[in-house]
This record gives structure tokens, sequence and C-alpha cells, in this order.
């Protein structure tokens, strides 16, 4: 059950922008510091890794 609170701007969470900083420096997306113990951070963290990874594959950067 989803007990959480909906996100209005995602990407301005510190867990986004912190996915977006490690794919941007080229580190591997296993070196997510937040395990299954928090998956809403985690997905934040991974949306803004993914985001900056398809950014980057397109050429540009945000």
């Amino acid at each position: 059950m989803n007990n959480q609170a909906p996100i209005g701007r995602p990407e301005r969470t510190p867990e986004y922008r912190s996915g977006a900083d490690y794919r941007r420096r080229n580190l591997s997306i296993n070196a997510c510091p937040w395990g299954n113990s928090d998956m809403l951070k985690q997905s934040l963290w991974k949306a803004g890794y993914h985001d900056m990874d398809m950014a980057m594959s397109e050429g540009g950067s945000q």
C-alpha cells in the first residue's frame, strides 16, 4: 500500500538531484545510497540518474 503523499516537483528533491549528479560524474547506478529500506528515496534518486542519462545521450545536460 502506498501511503506516501504525491510529490509535486520530484526534480526539486535532493534525492533526484543527487542521482543526476552521480550520472553526471559517471558513477554507477549501483552506487545509489538508498537501499530497499527507503524505496521512495531510491526511486527519486534513480529517476534523476536516468533523466540525466537520457539528457547526456541527447547531447545536452540538465
